[in-house]
């Protein structure tokens, strides 16, 4: 592509100070840390598709910290130590959202979050504990009790309730990110893949797009979570694809809140009067360890019998879309800040959490920047 006079004079960047390649969640919030940090020095993210890809706008829309058992089974891979300061940067990272921006503007219910306990699973009588633990966090002595399923989950025998989660609408948390990033005068070019970074004589990096824009930068940060390991393939980067079905509405349906099952594998929240449920990739873990966006039969005959299964008051639920967003995790599910080289660092893993996580993450990275 020609590129004119006028757009190199204003809209495209011959230097910046640092470029973001990702305009997800992680890579927006980073631009946000570095420019209230830096704002005399200039920040260019660079985004592949025409909107950000990856999960950030293609997740369930959830802004939760963790439910019991999720957070019990990290404590028997990570310890308690670990798990808790994950934890709490969870639930910070909420608190941060709900002081950004004001609910209306990202949809931000308070609607608390369930585990859906099956027989057999003994979380219940572990809640004492996890409560303890959990008080210097969310400030509650009781922040897991027990609960009457709602109408509509009559199935499951136990349900466990905390009242700091929340739901959410992911692509208007982008949207009001992203607006708010380029009032701090961060630009963002999409359609626009990075290829290649070299370096200069003068101690800088010259980055080249695959549409054929380059641009010199003094710093680069990747935020391209499951797809970073397409860059850099040393990184222990464990892609996850998470498949979504969304129901047409659903008459006299009164579910409210944010909901896991199968210790976090399946999820599922109201969207108005409809159903969203996603995950299951439990059921063929291997297949669902890749990049590639689309639809397993397997998965989605999964979450459509735990549908059947538990939803046994609502007659024939249609689902009329459905979508696949790629997570990213690590095998010990910690996010991970890794420096590549002196000028370059990525940020990955989020490990499906990345609405919470991210604000948090982007935090700990700016204060890594001299």
């Amino acid at each position: 592509m020609e590129i004119s006079y006028w757009e190199k004079d204003i809209l495209l960047p011959s230097e910046v100070d640092i470029c973001i390649v990702g305009a997800g969640l992680t890579g927006l919030w980073s631009a946000y840390e570095y420019a209230k940090k830096y704002p005399e020095n200039t920040v260019l993210i660079i985004e592949k598709g025409i909107i950000p890809q990856g999960a950030s706008t293609r997740n369930a829309g959830f802004a939760c910290f963790g439910s019991p058992s999720e957070i019990l089974y990290d404590i028997s891979i990570n310890g308690v130590e670990k798990t808790m300061q994950v934890v709490k940067e969870r639930f910070c990272g909420i608190q941060k959202i709900k002081h950004l921006f004001p609910k209306y503007l990202i949809d931000y219910e308070d609607c608390g979050g369930y585990d859906c306990l099956g027989i057999g699973e003994k979380i219940v009588e572990q809640l004492p504990f996890l409560n303890n633990l959990l008080a210097p966090i969310t400030g509650s002595p009781n922040t897991f009790y027990t609960v009457a399923a709602p109408k509509e989950l009559q199935s499951f025998p136990c349900v466990v309730k905390n009242d700091f989660e929340a739901s959410i609408h992911s692509g208007k948390l982008v949207k009001a990110l992203t607006e708010l990033v380029k009032q701090m005068s961060v630009q963002i070019l999409y359609g626009t893949a990075f290829e290649k970074s070299e370096n200069l004589k003068n101690d800088k990096l010259v980055v080249k797009s695959s549409n054929g824009f380059s641009f010199i930068t003094s710093h680069i940060l990747f935020t391209t979570n499951a797809f970073t390991q397409g860059l850099f393939p040393k990184l222990n980067v464990l892609p996850g694809r998470g498949l979504m079905l969304l129901s047409a509405p659903i008459d006299n349906f009164t579910l409210n809140g944010t909901f896991h099952a199968e210790e976090g594998f399946i999820y599922f929240r109201n969207i108005g009067k409809r159903l969203l449920i996603g995950g299951a990739r439990n059921k063929n873990i291997i297949a669902e360890t890749t990049t590639e966006f689309g639809v397993n039969t397997l998965i989605k005959d999964a979450l459509l019998a735990f549908t059947k299964k538990h939803f046994t008051q609502i007659k024939d639920i249609i689902f009329e879309s459905e979508w696949s967003g790629i997570m990213a995790f690590t095998p010990t599910k910690l996010a991970e800040i890794v420096q590549i080289n002196p000028k370059q660092q990525a940020i990955i893993c989020c490990n499906g959490m990345g609405v919470a996580l991210s604000p948090i993450i982007a935090e700990h990275w700016v204060s890594t920047m001299q």
